[in-house]
């Protein structure tokens, strides 16, 4: 049986802390999170990434297993999907269909010095959010100047764009928290219409439920936007 390192569980805190606050400030469930991952899904993963494996990604899958198909509640924030642990066994930002591809731009990109130059793709990027091509990643092979642990977002798969996004998964949950507390944000509804009051937003989740589709949002940062029309209510 493998041995796991004791957990001081503070992702997965922050990551309940943010799914109460948002369904709190939207006055409604739009954060729909799994139970948590099963241990031998964690071990088999583990077992799959290796010694670089980060224990920040086994803090938020001891909370939960990334959040439900169906409706997407876009967990992080630019409508990003967690993603259940199951679906990442076998699958790194380096797997060989990206590598073959990435391999083959001519223009990649680097925005941050916390980035080894150019790498391309690495080993050590350990993905666990996706939206679209988009990946979000702990970054456990960072430069001189970057930490380990560092949330990184690269795009694929040509003109890659590596950028970091936060100097860790807490740090990254923590912005969305302060982001919710601020109101610095906009909710924007899966065709990109944005939902300027609550009263638009039960409109929104009405006229779903009233044609039988799923009724999917996401919060989107916006540094000082005006979310005054939204009532600022925490539960």
């Amino acid at each position: 049986m493998r041995i796991w390192p004791k957990k001081r569980r503070h992702a997965g805190k922050l990551l309940q802390q943010y799914a109460d606050l948002c369904n709190g400030v939207l006055d409604r469930q739009v954060v729909h999170l799994n139970p948590p991952a099963s241990r031998e899904t964690l071990d088999e993963w583990r077992h799959q990434v290796g010694d670089d494996f980060p224990d920040c990604l086994v803090e938020l899958y001891d909370a939960a297993d990334g959040e439900a198909s169906r409706p997407f509640s876009y967990v992080f924030s630019d409508a990003f999907v967690f993603v259940p642990a199951s679906r990442l066994l076998g699958v790194n930002v380096s797997n060989e269909r990206a590598a073959r591809l990435w391999e083959m731009s001519d223009d990649i990109d680097s925005k941050a010095d916390a980035l080894k130059p150019n790498p391309g793709y690495s080993k050590s990027w350990i993905p666990f959010s996706t939206r679209g091509s988009d990946t979000l990643a702990v970054d456990m092979d960072p430069s001189a100047q970057g930490q380990a642990g560092q949330i990184v977002k690269v795009t694929h798969p040509a003109g890659i764009v590596q950028e970091v996004v936060a100097p860790s998964l807490s740090a990254l949950l923590q912005q969305q928290i302060d982001m919710l507390r601020r109101y610095e944000f906009h909710v924007v509804d899966h065709d990109g219409n944005w939902l300027a009051s609550p009263h638009e937003l039960a409109e929104y989740f009405r006229d779903a439920a009233t044609a039988g589709v799923d009724a999917e949002i996401y919060v989107q940062p916006e540094a000082g936007a005006d979310a005054s029309a939204f009532q600022r209510r925490t539960k």
